[in-house]
């Protein structure tokens, strides 16, 4: 299942300017060009996503080895096969 990527940007516009599909976390990686440590419902597992109703997203944070890289609409497999 694909989902939606936006890097971490200083508005919502500009991010939003930047979404691409992914299916794994190692096909986000390489379009990062970075390793991806995790991709967690945001804020927290236990709350679970949060929705943002300006783009009508269930929001994910992908973890990189720096800090947070962006958000996702969903999570992420891990491995080249959904």
């Amino acid at each position: 299942m694909s989902v939606l990527f936006r890097p971490q940007r200083g508005s919502l516009r500009a991010a939003m300017a930047e979404v691409v599909t992914v299916e794994t976390r190692e096909e986000l990686a390489r379009h990062l060009g970075r390793v991806v440590l995790s991709v967690e419902p945001y804020p927290d597992a236990k709350s679970g996503p949060v929705f943002d109703a300006r783009i009508g997203w269930r929001t994910y944070i992908v973890i990189g080895e720096q800090g947070p890289e962006g958000f996702t609409n969903g999570p992420l497999p891990v491995g080249d096969k959904p």
